[in-house]
């Protein structure tokens, strides 16, 4: 068999360079999309960004249910004290 020509197993790096190509492909996918959405104001990523946002306590909520009709008063004076005090 003089004839016959081997072939080198090169399949193996066509494999490795298609899920190299893939992996790139959905890397820059995974940015690009997300801020394509953000620029166009789609409302899905508008409520995920929503979502993540961290939330922000101004230290003036209070629990209405256990309090009494007289503490809410004095909470109720205590916040129109503070902003009268605020806009003179």
């Amino acid at each position: 068999m003089t004839g016959v020509v081997e072939r080198e197993a090169t399949w193996y790096l066509s494999v490795v360079g298609t899920c190299v190509g893939v992996v790139l492909v959905l890397l820059v996918t995974s940015f690009l999309a997300p801020y394509y959405m953000w620029k166009n104001r789609v409302i899905l990523i508008m409520k995920i960004v929503h979502y993540f946002q961290a939330y922000e306590d101004d230290g003036n909520s209070h629990n209405n249910k256990n309090t009494s009709r007289c503490e809410k008063s004095s909470i109720n004076l205590d916040i129109f004290y503070i902003v009268s005090l605020a806009t003179t």
